[in-house]
């Protein structure tokens, strides 16, 4: 994320008034952004907005997101060039008690919310917040990546899934990519799991109700102990939101599509392991007991395959998941104390920054306005080192992970027929009309598990024969700049 992006930007919240709102909101005064949210009046006493006044800093106007009209109002009158939607009925088992005011809010709101800025001209990026839990959940234990089929059990779950296919269809029908130049707006769903962080008073919900009960001197009673899901600190997919908002600002038509922002492979633990932590940093003599009640359906394992946002927006995790459970309990003592909780919760976004800031410089060994300014870059990483490359006699392209060629060499022109100016620009999978050993998607994923590929392709030249070539792959990171480094040899046999 460029931090001096949000300077000065105008930015629509929907949903401010609730957990992750709160924390976008401060987060984006924090950066200097204009904001205004539009929300019902906070849903839980207390709250993060009213503790952390973060009204404070910001318009904020009072509004259900079922209400077409005023929303539409609300958005003309403000004029934001960039919204999130995060306005939603957010819990499971709430929704098990009222599956019509779920669908209503989680469907029908996202259908206003999208009509809206259709008919408001000037937006240009809309990031439509759901969940992980808008997949289909097969309790599989690998992780679902973006294309996999949407569903859900429950009325919470498969309502995130309807707002996912809400969304597709008007971004297909009305914000097109084949026709930008028309409405100039950028629309991209982010799907996120289980987040924590200090604030979050939300009943039938682990780590508040672990909360609650400890700070009241209570044994701390659990649904299921079993269950294993994916933990983080609720500025992790903040993180995630903002910089793809970033991103569709500077590129609608190359980032207009759904991303996943989720935890590690370490932050994926049973509930019974977070239970145990969060006793120990409260540093009591808390106890916790398994609760005898039956209770409604809730999945049991869920993870995120977060590949593509690690690639291509440069997002990755900042802290693990006991400096988050210490976050959360060193908020939450805080609050216990009296403190000013907006200056807690301010600090606490610094420190996130300062450590994403750390990781960044620590990765690419560079200073962090360098990283910075490289958010945007489209040259090549070849480009310096021309010459050399065309020394070679292995063809060789660099492109972005859309597959988007940005350089070719002298041996890929004679090669395959087209000079470097017909091809840089051109989407080589397209040029070459590749057929590739197994789904692109599958190399894909290796290419960023193993930063490298290596196989046979059939490719097309320009006078139409048909050749294969072994093909060597290779991920290169500069900054923020993620491409693929392509050197294929051949002919030779399949």
């Amino acid at each position: 994320m460029n931090c001096s992006f949000w300077e000065g930007k105008r930015v629509l919240i929907t949903g401010h008034t609730g957990f992750k709102g709160s924390w976008l909101s401060l987060w984006l005064q924090f950066l200097g952004a204009d904001v205004l949210g539009y929300a019902l009046e906070p849903p839980t006493e207390p709250s993060l907005f009213k503790v952390a006044a973060i009204a404070d800093g910001m318009t904020s106007v009072t509004g259900d997101v079922r209400d077409g009209d005023r929303l539409r109002e609300a958005i003309a009158e403000y004029q934001p060039e960039i919204v999130f939607h995060m306005a939603a009925q957010a819990l499971v088992l709430e929704s098990y008690k009222n599956p019509v005011a779920t669908y209503a809010t989680n469907v029908m709101g996202t259908a206003h919310l999208l009509e809206s800025v259709r008919q408001v001209s000037g937006i240009c990026a809309v990031v439509i917040v759901t969940s992980d839990k808008c997949y289909e959940n097969r309790e599989w234990v690998w992780p679902y990546r973006e294309y996999e089929p949407l569903g859900g059990y429950d009325p919470y779950s498969s309502s995130k899934g309807c707002a996912e296919i809400v969304t597709a269809a008007y971004r297909r029908s009305f914000f097109n990519s084949d026709s930008y130049s028309d409405h100039r707006t950028g629309v991209a769903s982010a799907r996120a799991g289980n987040v924590i962080g200090g604030g979050d008073w939300s009943k039938d919900r682990l780590v508040p109700d672990i909360l609650r009960s400890l700070m009241n001197g209570e044994t701390v009673i659990i649904r299921k102990k079993s269950a294993i899901r994916p933990w983080q600190h609720v500025l992790e997919p903040l993180n995630g939101y903002l910089t793809l908002a970033e991103y569709l600002y500077n590129n609608a038509p190359g980032f207009s599509e759904a991303w996943n922002f989720g935890p590690p492979e370490s932050g994926v633990k049973p509930v019974s392991w977070v239970v145990d932590q969060l006793i120990s940093l409260w540093g009591g003599n808390g106890l916790w007991k398994q609760d005898k009640i039956q209770h409604a359906h809730e999945d049991n394992y869920l993870m995120l395959d977060c590949s593509k946002a690690r690639v291509r927006l440069g997002w990755k995790p900042v802290i693990d998941l006991s400096t988050a459970l210490g976050w959360t309990v060193d908020w939450t003592k805080s609050f216990q104390a009296k403190a000013d909780m907006r200056n807690v919760t301010e600090t606490q976004i610094a420190q996130f920054m300062r450590l994403a800031e750390r990781r960044s410089v620590d990765e690419v060994g560079i200073g962090p306005s360098r990283a910075q300014n490289l958010v945007g870059q489209t040259e090549s990483p070849l480009q310096e080192h021309e010459y050399l490359f065309d020394l070679l006699s292995d063809s060789v392209m660099s492109r972005t992970m859309k597959g988007r060629i940005n350089f070719w060499n002298r041996r890929a022109e004679e090669f395959y027929g087209w000079r470097k100016d017909e091809a840089v620009g051109k989407v080589s999978h397209n040029l070459l009309r590749t057929q590739f050993p197994i789904p692109l998607e599958e190399i894909e994923s290796v290419l960023v598990r193993d930063g490298r590929w290596v196989g046979k392709l059939v490719h097309t030249t320009r006078d139409g024969g048909r050749v294969v070539v072994k093909s060597r792959w290779a991920l290169h990171l500069k900054g923020q700049f993620r491409s693929v480094v392509e050197i294929n040899t051949g002919p030779v046999d399949f």
